[in-house]
């Protein structure tokens, strides 16, 4: 249970650090709403959901079957629960990471400057 709150804590912290820095000289405020807006709407067609429920299911099988070579059916099971959490934790991950990516790509192709 820890591991799934500590793995939803860092998606969400994630999530939040995934507005860039954009260097605001010369932009008009009212556009940048726009296309931050329009940007942000093609960064949320990533599937995060099934990007970490499918890292977390492979995650489990992995661990289900180490468990399985390494010890009993009790640390299978022990094994896959993990696996599963921190697989989907890492799928979470992956997904804000592709979703900013997204996002930085959509507004430098608009000609804003990004810092970070």
């Amino acid at each position: 249970m820890k591991n799934l709150i500590s793995a939803a804590f860092l998606a969400l912290l994630i999530a939040c650090a995934s507005e860039p820095i954009i260097d605001q000289k010369g932009v008009d405020p009212e556009q940048y709403a726009i296309d931050l807006s329009e940007c942000e709407q093609y960064a949320d067609q990533v599937n995060t959901p099934r990007q970490a429920i499918t890292r977390g299911v492979v995650s489990s099988v992995f661990g289900s079957l180490l468990g399985a070579v390494i010890g009993d059916q009790r640390d299978s099971k022990k094994l896959a629960g993990g696996a599963a959490v921190m697989g989907t934790g890492k799928g979470l991950e992956n997904a804000e990471r592709r979703k900013r990516k997204v996002l930085v790509n959509c507004m430098k192709s608009r000609g804003y400057r990004i810092f970070g």
